[in-house]
């Protein structure tokens, strides 16, 4: 039971990862204000006199049009702060070596080594892109997939070590 590889981690793979926390964290608060919008604009638009086509298109058209603004901030603002995180660490891109093997899981990242046993790991998630190991709820070691030789393969070895060391709960692979 092992695995061992190294990655580099860059301005993408941040980006990935603080976007995938927003929308994570954030998407029940985004479609709540939206569905706010569509209030609005239904108690405005009950008002007008018009066709129930033109306030169908214009209850979607003011939905999508919130919903890409708040994600269109997120993604601005995200992009601005790693932009910043890789300006003052003053280089764009670092190697993170991760070691997993039945005593833990090792990282070595930026000069410093962390070990860390297998309860102490917060939870893991995969996303279509990486494998994130949380430490805390916003911290994770990122794992992309696009720098795995052969991603299916790699991932479905991680699931199998994870399976045996992580309960459940704190486990949120995909199958397959």
């Amino acid at each position: 039971m092992e695995y061992h590889r190294t990655f580099q981690i860059g301005q993408r793979e941040a980006m990935d990862f603080y976007l995938y926390q927003a929308l994570r964290h954030r998407s029940l608060g985004a479609v709540g204000f939206c569905a706010v919008g569509l209030l609005i604009c239904w108690l405005y638009s009950a008002q007008a006199q018009g066709s129930p086509v033109s306030f169908a298109v214009s209850m979607v058209v003011t939905f999508v049009a919130v919903l890409a603004a708040i994600l269109g901030g997120y993604y601005f603002t995200i992009r601005n702060k790693v932009r910043a995180a890789i300006r003052q660490r003053g280089r764009e891109r670092y190697p993170q070596e991760i070691l997993i093997n039945g005593f833990g899981l090792r990282c070595t990242a930026s000069g410093r080594e962390v070990k860390v046993a297998f309860e102490k790991i917060r939870e893991i998630r995969e996303t279509g892109r990486a494998v994130y190991i949380y430490m805390t709820e916003n911290d994770a070691w990122i794992l992309p997939k696009a720098q795995m030789e052969d991603p299916a393969a790699e991932t479905g070895r991680l699931r199998e070590i994870f399976d045996m060391v992580i309960e459940s709960q704190r486990l949120h692979m995909r199958k397959g």
